[in-house]
């Protein structure tokens, strides 16, 4: 008789890797509950033949890294630093970095009535799983300012605390709330968006190129965009690259004028002023920020 197998390990975990919680007990309330809140450091993600069903909403935000989201409605979308993913309790879904990467994350766990409202309301839907903020320094303010440790044993906190996530979600929503991407009439747009974010060996697309690849003049190109999206071409991809750069910031291994170089900067006092505009602080204070100094 051949010795019964033996079960496979799941894989280690990274050697670096670190989770950080930020509750010791869920914070519940009578209209919705905080049930977990933290970061991961160096998370390798989920299976990505795995189609985990949560039981409750959760909310992501990558620090840094890139991947893709799936889930059993077809979605197959690609995820980097500075967005947002939305899981809903019933819905069957994998995420995870790049094959053999990992990413750094802040993640909420959450449900009640107040997110069931919002649901049947149409502002929380399965259909748009993924938002984009960037990489302000007040997005990332803002996710650990939910949870003061010291405020924890207050007997009203857990309503305050469910106040200001709510609050913050209600922004990211706002702030997502166009949707003329979802219709195929504005395909070009989508498009578009994807090639002037897309950074590789090669460097960065110019605008000229992605008009040209979108099938549209430059000057028509530049227009459509502006009017879809209230900024032009140049703009957003300069928003993209600055959130590049502080994912580049945050990994803490290139300098400050290799990023500048790898972004198509003139030199790293053009990098740092473009930055410190869009971000709120120069990149030298924001690396520090990043890694807890």
């Amino acid at each position: 008789m051949k010795p019964a197998p033996i079960p496979a390990e799941p894989p280690p975990l990274p050697p670096s890797f670190k989770t950080v919680s930020w509750l010791n007990s869920p914070l519940k309330t009578s209209v919705g509950n905080i049930l977990l809140a933290g970061s991961l450091k160096n998370n390798t993600g989920l299976k990505p033949t795995s189609r985990r069903i949560l039981g409750n909403y959760a909310l992501i935000y990558l620090l840094r890294g890139s991947g893709t989201y799936q889930d059993v409605h077809s979605h197959h979308i690609s995820v980097s630093s500075g967005d947002v993913i939305l899981i809903f309790p019933e819905i069957g879904h994998t995420y995870g970095p790049t094959l053999k990467q990992n990413w750094n994350e802040i993640h909420f766990v959450f449900d009640g009535p107040v997110f069931k409202l919002w649901r049947d309301k149409g502002l929380l839907s399965p259909e748009k799983p993924v938002f984009h903020l960037g990489h302000h320094t007040k997005w990332y303010d803002s996710f650990q300012g939910i949870i003061i440790p010291k405020n924890l044993h207050n007997p009203t906190e857990p309503l305050q605390a469910l106040g200001r996530f709510i609050q913050l979600l209600n922004t990211i929503l706002a702030k997502n709330r166009y949707l003329p991407a979802q219709s195929e009439r504005y395909e070009w747009l989508t498009r578009s968006q994807q090639l002037l974010s897309l950074h590789n060996d090669s460097g960065w697309l110019t605008v000229q190129q992605v008009a040209a690849q979108i099938g549209l003049s430059y000057d028509n190109f530049r227009k459509l965009f502006s009017t879809r999206t209230g900024q032009s071409p140049g703009q957003f991809q300069k928003h993209r690259k600055i959130d590049y750069a502080c994912a580049c910031l945050y990994q803490a291994e290139l300098s400050l004028k290799e990023i500048a170089s790898e972004l198509g900067f003139f030199d790293e006092f053009h990098f740092s002023k473009a930055f410190k505009k869009i971000v709120g602080c120069p990149p030298s204070e924001y690396r520090k920020k990043m890694s807890g100094q």
